[in-house]
């Protein structure tokens, strides 16, 4: 650093007080941050590995459950409530199944391989990505549905939201106490 503050790695012909000395130490800063920023990543990693997943025994869910999800979603997000029950009143079940993390983490398989090929059920790979988008998508979608609609009581999802604030996923945790103080507050 010293020969960089008094010019002595300036390249031949530069004029003292050009200002090398000013932008070489800037640049030097900068390449010695970003060294250690690599060592410190290269010798210590960025961050421990995850663990393994495990998932309780238990049921999955029945196929076809992308498709009632992604209606659900749907519906929540319109606030939709016909009187007959096809509007979302009628579908607080399934929000509640999808806020069951450890049933999302059973039954979400990967069932594509990373060249494209369809994989054997037999042979399909859990899917925790896809099971946790899912659970903060209805977590979100809670949130959204209390503020359009006040009116409808979404009380029996408050156990489902409660024990999802103690996951181990931060993402979810987050989500599910943004969901619990949504539904805390009271309609204008």
């Amino acid at each position: 650093m010293i020969g960089l503050q008094r010019g002595w790695l300036a390249p031949p012909g530069t004029p003292p007080g050009s200002g090398f000395g000013l932008t070489a130490r800037r640049c030097a800063g900068v390449g010695v941050w970003l060294a250690g920023l690599v060592l410190l990543i290269g010798l210590g990693g960025c961050q421990k590995a995850a663990a393994p997943l495990t998932v309780k025994d238990g049921p999955r869910n029945p196929e076809g459950f992308e498709v009632r999800y992604n209606a659900t979603l749907a519906l929540a997000r319109m606030a939709c409530d016909d009187k007959d029950s096809n509007g979302i009143k009628g579908r607080l079940d399934v929000l509640k199944e999808m806020l069951d993390e450890e049933q999302q983490l059973r039954s979400f398989r990967r069932r594509i391989d990373k060249d494209g090929k369809a994989i054997p059920e037999g042979q399909a790979q859990l899917d925790p990505v896809a099971a946790r988008t899912t659970v903060e998508s209805a977590l979100k979608v809670i949130q959204k549905l209390h503020e359009k609609r006040p009116d409808i009581d979404l009380s029996s999802l408050a156990p489902a939201v409660e024990k999802l604030t103690h996951s181990d996923n931060a993402v979810l945790r987050t989500e599910a106490e943004r969901t619990r103080l949504a539904l805390a507050q009271k309609p204008n």
